[in-house]
């Protein structure tokens, strides 16, 4: 082992990850155009190119590394080095969660009989601090004095989807009345009312939806506006405050969403306080990081372990019992 061997390893896990993440995110920028367009088949492929690009560049990277470390490549010191170098170069990048993710996969994928191993892995997170990130640049804010009328008008005229609405005034309409029948009628709108709307949109299949919230009555309304882009033209498709309805959205069950995050991070701390019932494992996968999401869900699990008296028990399907 040497120190020239280190950092060589470490600068191709960065570089497999930095081509990961950058070829990610402009396959996610595509979805625009692609709805714009009406270009559903478009839409698809580059969903389902999207879905193969983890596993291509791990693997990419694994060739590369094996070509370096050759006989050294199970040597426990090493990947310790590797770890805490790749730790340390990690450290201002704003996706880091992403990076220690990509880091396991590839780890598992190179270093012969590898479990889960704290000392060569990120198992839990490789950092204990939280960067403060501006929340402009996360959403846009529609304060209480603007009323009803032109908040609704707003939100709509700042997602124009650069294609022709079918009936804008009717679709800013049909909001209004959604609100005053579901909202004001249960509770009364004050100074310290304010609505939230993410800038990005998050793009699935034939639809676009906008995800916010709404201060109101002691307690943040999260809100859910689906847009559909019809033969004559962008229209609103509903306007959803039901919780379960949110949460089917954001289902394993479903294809992952195609939305632009500088801060992926930022966005599942939106989204969490949003739909509060969903896990953060969850959210990563509805957004496209489904690799991270399986850390997320392992790290959530071995903390439930560290808590909870919890005995493991044999299903009775299994051949023990037969």
């Amino acid at each position: 082992m040497s120190a020239q061997q280190v950092s060589r390893v470490v600068g191709l896990m960065l570089e497999g990850y930095i081509s990961y993440i950058s070829t990610f995110n402009e396959l996610t920028s595509y979805a625009p155009k692609y709805f714009k367009n009406r270009d559903w088949t478009g839409m698809q492929q580059v969903h389902k190119r999207r879905l193969r690009l983890y596993k291509y560049e791990v693997n990419a990277t694994r060739i590369l590394i094996k070509g370096v470390l050759r006989e050294e490549i199970g040597q426990r010191q090493l990947w310790r080095e590797v770890k805490a170098n790749f730790a340390w170069e990690i450290t201002t990048r704003k996706d880091k969660e992403l990076a220690e993710s990509f880091f396991n996969s590839v780890v598992r994928k190179t270093v012969p009989d590898t479990a889960v191993d704290e000392e060569i892995m990120f198992v839990h997170e490789g950092y204990d601090t939280c960067d403060i990130h501006p929340q402009e640049t996360l959403y846009h804010t529609y304060p209480p004095r603007w009323g009803l009328q032109k908040i609704m008008r707003k939100i709509v005229e700042d997602f124009d989807f650069e294609a022709p609405y079918l009936d804008k005034e009717a679709d800013v309409q049909y909001l209004v009345q959604a609100v005053r029948s579901i909202v004001l009628t249960r509770y009364k709108p004050d100074e310290r009312t304010i609505t939230q709307v993410l800038k990005s949109v998050f793009y699935r299949n034939k639809a676009a939806y906008l995800i916010g919230r709404t201060f109101v009555g002691e307690k943040w309304m999260p809100f859910v506006i689906p847009f559909m882009h019809g033969p004559r033209g962008i229209y609103v498709d509903t306007l959803i405050f039901e919780k379960n309805l949110m949460s089917g959205l954001f289902s394993y069950t479903r294809s992952y969403f195609m939305v632009e995050t500088a801060i992926p991070s930022q966005m599942i701390s939106f989204l969490l306080a949003v739909i509060n019932h969903k896990k953060i494992h969850e959210l990563y996968n509805a957004i496209g990081f489904n690799k991270h999401g399986k850390t997320e869900f392992y790290r959530d699990f071995i903390g439930h372990l560290e808590q909870s008296k919890d005995q493991f028990i044999l299903a009775r399907a299994s051949k023990a019992w037969s």
